[in-house]
C-alpha cells in the first residue's frame, strides 16, 4: 500500500531514480501513521524526523519531482510543510500553527475528508468518534481558507467506504459545502506545480 521501504538515504535515492526511470511525476512518502478509528482516531506509527523529511524532499526535488507527504497530527504536518512538501495528504488533527506554516510554504492541503465521513453509519467504528473527527477536520478547513492555504480535492480512493470515482465526488461535495471553489483552487495548484 505504501510502496517501497528503504534503510538509508542512498537506498531512497535509488528508489527515486527507479521512479524516474518508470516515468514518475511525483513521490509520495509518509511522515506519520494512519488514524486508528477503533481506538478513538489516534495516529498510529512512528513519525519521520525533520532532517529525514527535508533530505527526502530535497532528493526528490533535485530530480524534478513534486513531493506529496502523508501526514496526520499537528507536529507531523508542521514538519512535512517545513520540509518543503508540495502537498500534505490527509492532515487530520491539523492546528492553526501548521496551517500558517503551510500558507507560508505554499504546501497544498488534500484533506481527504471522506476517509472518516464515509464511515459514519457503516457500523465498523463508533459513529460519535467518526463524527467528531469529521467535524474537527471541516472546522480546520474553514480556518485554512481564512489563512490562505491552497486546498485540493483528493479522496484517498480505495480506502474503506471510499470507492474509486464516487469517493472523489463525495469529497468534492464536502469541499463545496464549505465554500471551496474548485476552479479557483485548481489555478492555485497549477501555479505551484508548474515549477515541476
Amino acid at each position: 500500500m505504501f510502496g517501497r521501504a528503504f534503510e538509508s538515504m542512498s537506498e531512497y535515492r535509488e528508489l527515486v531514480a527507479e521512479a524516474m526511470r518508470l516515468g514518475a511525476d511525483f513521490i509520495k512518502t509518509t511522515a506519520s501513521g494512519l488514524l486508528d478509528f477503533a481506538h478513538g482516531g489516534s495516529v498510529t506509527g512512528l513519525a519521520l524526523a525533520s532532517h529525514e523529511l527535508c533530505e527526502m524532499v530535497n532528493i526528490a526535488h533535485g530530480e524534478g519531482l513534486a513531493v506529496m507527504i502523508h501526514a496526520n497530527g499537528a507536529d507531523n504536518i508542521k514538519r512535512a510543510a517545513e520540509s518543503g512538501a508540495d502537498s500534505i495528504e490527509h492532515g487530520y488533527y491539523i492546528d492553526n500553527a501548521a496551517l500558517r506554516i503551510m500558507a507560508q510554504t505554499g504546501s497544498i492541503w488534500v484533506p481527504t475528508c471522506v476517509t472518516a465521513s464515509n464511515l459514519i453509519g457503516a457500523g465498523r467504528y463508533d459513529d460519535n468518534v467518526l463524527q467528531k473527527i469529521h467535524d474537527g477536520h471541516k472546522s480546520a478547513l474553514v480556518d485554512a481558507l481564512t489563512i490562505g492555504v491552497p486546498v485540493a480535492c483528493g479522496s484517498d480512493a480505495g480506502a474503506s467506504c471510499v470507492p474509486q470515482g464516487r469517493g472523489t465526488l463525495d469529497e468534492l461535495d464536502v469541499l463545496v459545502s464549505l465554500g471551496i471553489n474548485p476552479a479557483q483552487g485548481n489555478r492555485k495548484i497549477a501555479e505551484v506545480f508548474r515549477r515541476w
